[in-house]
């Protein structure tokens, strides 16, 4: 048609109005905001990590890991607080099926049987 549009590069846009200094003051200081937004959500990021978790940086390839101090694991990819949860979870869980298992042991005595310690010495017996 012959009729003139502009095209810019870095945003990957075409137009048919001229850009003008303002046009580029505000595209400036949208790409500052969102650098800075960037930035912002990559420190969140870090900061997300579960207790006891750290990052850390492998210094021949320069690839991320993370270690917990607490479970004592080192692994590469980063742990979610989804993680922890279950982590969590798993432990009380274990925990509840030895209290469980401890109790069922106790109360499996065989019928008439029952159990006693010996007041002086802290021994269990059973009569």
């Amino acid at each position: 048609s012959g009729v003139k549009y502009y095209h810019c590069s870095t945003k990957q846009i075409t137009q048919w109005e001229k850009p003008t200094a303002a046009d580029a003051a505000l595209d400036e200081s949208s790409t500052a905001a969102a650098a800075a937004a960037a930035d912002a959500a990559a420190a969140a990021a870090v900061s997300t990590l579960p207790r006891g978790w750290k990052e850390h940086v492998d210094p021949k390839s320069g690839v991320k890991y993370y270690h917990c101090s607490t479970k004592q694991i080192t692994q590469w990819e980063k742990p979610t607080a989804a993680d922890a949860a279950l982590d969590e979870s798993s432990t009380a869980a274990a925990a509840a099926a030895a209290d469980a298992a401890a109790a069922a042991a106790v109360s499996t005595l065989p019928r008439g049987w029952k159990e006693h310690v010996d007041p002086k010495s802290g021994v269990k017996y059973y009569h």
